[in-house]
């Protein structure tokens, strides 16, 4: 008599969904979010906000929400160019506006009253605080990797350059290997070979 093996319903859909959900979370993509204020804090509805990838040219477009939020994802990692305008505003552009793939960059518009015609222009670097949520990231550019002091060869070690990582126990149990942990999470044993 041969006996068959079947899975409940209930275990295929979490192996399903959980099969998705890491999918959806390794994404080579960037999210842009912000906010758009005036000089008192106020926030300001509809404004337009378009982005321009210095790179390659190419413009997205939104416009913010009640709250002033505005967010566009699926953006190609690099520089963008952030324009905000809305009626008795100066024009806000800001140059050099990271997005770095995989995470929520975030950059807050500051509008200042004025004439359609007045532009206001800002050199920007992201902000170094992440206001979307608690995410700690880091991405190592290949002039990053050319200027970094690593001796070792050792990937863990490139990794600990990233910001929330660092080595737990050196040598591993029985010297096979380097315990690691990331922002506070349980270390990971990594074999290096």
């Amino acid at each position: 008599m041969k006996r068959q093996f079947r899975l409940p319903l209930a275990a295929l859909l979490v192996i399903s969904v959980s099969s998705a959900t890491s999918l959806i979370a390794q994404t080579s993509r960037g999210i842009l979010a912000g906010v758009a204020r005036d000089p008192t804090g106020a926030v300001i509805a509809q404004a337009d906000v378009n982005i321009k990838d210095e790179e390659t040219g190419e413009i997205r477009t939104t416009v913010t929400q009640n709250d002033g939020a505005y967010r566009l994802e699926s953006l190609t990692p690099g520089h963008y160019t952030v324009t905000v305008t809305h009626g008795g505003f100066s024009e806000s552009v800001a140059t050099h506006v990271v997005v770095n793939p995989s995470v929520v960059s975030s950059y807050d518009a500051l509008l200042s009253v004025g004439k359609v015609s007045d532009v206001v222009e800002v050199q920007s670097t992201s902000n170094a605080i992440n206001t979307e949520n608690g995410q700690l990231a880091g991405v190592i550019g290949t002039t990053g990797l050319s200027n970094l002091p690593i001796f070792s060869l050792n990937p863990i070690e490139l990794a600990t350059t990233i910001p929330g990582v660092q080595v737990v126990n050196q040598g591993g149990t029985g010297g096979q290997g380097q315990e690691f942990s990331a922002n506070g999470a349980s270390p990971s044993k990594q074999l290096l070979a």
